[in-house]
């Protein structure tokens, strides 16, 4: 049997895998897929004991999104033949429709993690450490959407000690968030600082975050801005604020800087030109993710 797990999210598709309940699982190095490639049209690929293991075959991603060919339909037309069991994983968000037929349907499309999703894959995974609702609720807002972050987070945790599993402990040992990395982008924007600003962008990138995300958390996160510094003028007053919004001072130590040193008026620009972006994304008239992109990385352009 051949089977394609497919998820954007690699974390997801491991999660899978170990559901899965095979004796012998072999993962084929990028190597040995080449020299498979090469043996295509050959019967004799694996011998008769080869063929009772199970392959997990990596590097399939441009294949499995496009629509199948014969040389790829012959390539998989061995597995069956030769009754051959393979997983391909692939980290795609679709496979293509045309491979549905000779998979027989076997095929397995995870969805990324959401905001509404996240909470219950925290719940799955930290089961044995039996979080409290309000940890859990927190550690949805702060971590990333990405299961291989997610997990990585949880082993810290649980390397805790159970009087030590808070909410403050926990918020200094995880990595910074997608939240803190967003403001981080902010602050590097409104610095003028360039080259801080591309590794930003390209962390993101490399972690497949959702520019769309980082696009909603800077809107959330500028506005909390506006509010604070309306407050700061009015009343000139830190600690005031921190009562007033109920916060405390951690909360908003970095956000403070930015207060101190930042008028409402470029605020309030900045705002708008975000909203703006969005409204012309909505209408089909930009794309959000590059004219993003060059808003940030072209700061001087922007009038800063």
């Amino acid at each position: 049997m051949i089977k394609i797990i497919n998820s954007e999210d690699f974390g997801l598709i491991e999660d899978q895998l170990a559901q899965e309940t095979y004796d012998d699982l072999i993962e084929l190095k990028k190597d040995e897929y080449d020299s498979i490639i090469l043996s295509i049209g050959q019967m004799n690929i694996f011998s008769y004991n080869d063929s009772k293991k199970i392959y997990c075959i990596k590097d399939m991603d441009k294949i499995f999104s496009s629509k199948i060919d014969k040389k790829i339909e012959s390539f998989l037309q061995h597995f069956i033949e030769l009754e051959i069991d393979a997983i391909f994983i692939s980290e795609i968000k679709t496979v293509h429709k045309s491979f549905e037929e000779l998979f027989n349907k076997n095929i397995i499309s995870i969805k990324k993690l959401n905001r509404l999703t996240i909470k219950q894959y925290i719940k799955k995974i930290s089961k044995d450490l039996n979080l409290k609702n309000e940890i859990v609720d927190f550690l949805a807002n702060k971590l990333p959407l990405n299961s291989l972050n997610i997990k990585s987070e949880i082993n810290k945790i649980s390397l805790l000690k159970n009087n030590d599993i808070n909410i403050e402990s926990i918020s200094k040992l995880i990595n910074q968030d997608n939240n803190e990395n967003v403001f981080n982008l902010i602050n590097y924007f409104l610095e003028k600082n360039t080259e801080k600003v591309i590794y930003m962008i390209n962390y993101f990138e490399l972690i497949k975050v959702d520019f769309f995300e980082i696009f909603n958390i800077m809107i959330s996160q500028i506005f909390s801005l506006k509010l604070y510094l309306i407050h700061y003028e009015k009343y000139n007053d830190i600690n005031k604020m921190l009562s007033d919004f109920n916060l405390q001072l951690f909360q908003i130590k970095d956000q403070i800087k930015i207060i101190k040193n930042r008028n409402l008026s470029f605020i309030n620009k900045l705002l708008n030109d975000l909203l703006t972006l969005n409204v012309n994304f909505m209408n089909n008239k930009k794309n959000l993710e590059i004219e993003l992109k060059l808003l940030l990385i072209n700061g001087d352009e922007y009038g800063l």
